[in-house]
């Protein structure tokens, strides 16, 4: 065996793997956005008299402000999928329009980026299989 087909192997492992992390990370963040969406909700519930005067506990969310990323403009991006025109979210739609236009496509582009590895990866795995079969021979699955 040369190293050649050492390599491709080692890489395909790669992404096989990578495609079983993106799997978690989407999970995860389905679970995230649920959260996100039960805080939505009980800070709808909470009296006005409770929250701060600067931000109420959604915005706070939003708005780390330990989050710092320029390309984003410090803005935290949302779960993707999660609706930010919710009541109490006014001054985080009020940053998101304040951002210019490559700030709003990097937040887009950060929500976005796991399933679209996941995608590319889905992808290379079926073109691989479809070779394989074609060929009768190629990489094996696993060792």
């Amino acid at each position: 065996m040369s190293d050649t087909d050492l390599l491709a192997k080692r890489v395909r492992r790669c992404e096989v793997v990578d495609l079983d992390l993106i799997d978690e990370v989407v999970e995860m963040r389905a679970c995230l956005r649920a959260v996100y969406e039960c805080l939505a909700k009980m800070q709808r519930r909470l009296p006005p008299a409770s929250t701060t005067a600067e931000a109420d506990p959604m915005e706070i969310l939003m708005n780390p402000p330990w989050h710092v990323n320029e390309a984003t403009g410090n803005v935290l991006p949302p779960p993707f999928g999660f609706d930010v025109e919710q009541r109490g979210l006014a001054a985080f739609r009020m940053r998101l329009k304040q951002l210019s236009e490559e700030q709003r496509a990097e937040v887009l582009k950060a929500q976005q980026r796991h399933s679209k590895r996941a995608e590319i990866l889905r992808k290379r795995e079926a073109e691989r299989k479809a070779k394989r079969e074609k060929t009768g021979k190629g990489l094996p699955d696993r060792e």
